[in-house]
């Protein structure tokens, strides 16, 4: 009888061999390939980083100090600060500035507007004096707006100039990293 008994019910007495090779060839290969996937996981790793724009090398550096500028964003204004392993306390102390807000308030605005012009200038001063300089860490309060994390980042990677029709941009700090503080 073909199908439906089991041995010994008047079929065929003889046990059903199946051929498994093929179905364990395929599994051994599915088995080395999700190894080797495994592996490659691991060692790759994503790219995080920003495109950064770069000076040429030939600018030569007036001196080897550079200085990492961190710009504190608050409902009063800009505190900025600088911080460095070469440069001694007292130059450090040198490079701390508070920028308030202007007094004029934009229209549907909550906070004074920020003086981004001031924010250029004084890290436009720190690159002149450290030119390797070249990060700026900005840590925004929560009620900070957006747009204002926004036109900060802008303020700090390149000063505009007009000369005439044309506007001359000058890279200031070409590492901007937007940070929190832990509370």
């Amino acid at each position: 009888m073909s199908g439906g008994g089991t041995p010994g019910e008047g079929g065929d007495d003889q046990p059903i061999d199946l051929n498994l090779t093929a179905l364990m060839d395929i599994l051994s290969n599915i088995l080395f390939f999700l190894l080797a996937s495994f592996g490659a996981a691991v060692i790759s790793v994503v790219s995080a980083s920003v495109p950064v724009s770069s000076i040429d090398e030939s600018d030569g550096a007036k001196t080897d100090d550079a200085v990492t500028m961190t710009v504190a964003i608050n409902a009063t204004g800009f505190r900025v600060t600088g911080s460095s392993e070469t440069l001694a306390p007292e130059q450090l102390e040198g490079l701390k500035l508070t920028l308030p807000r202007t007094a004029k308030l934009p229209k549907d605005a909550k906070l004074n507007e920020l003086d981004f012009p001031k924010l250029t200038e004084a890290l436009f001063r720190v690159k002149s004096k450290y030119p390797k300089s070249e990060s700026v860490i900005i840590v925004p309060e929560p009620t900070i707006l957006y747009d204002e994390v926004v036109q900060t980042m802008d303020a700090c990677r390149e000063k505009q100039e007009k000369d005439g029709m044309k506007v001359k941009k000058t890279l200031l700090m070409g590492k901007v990293v937007v940070s929190t503080t832990i509370q």
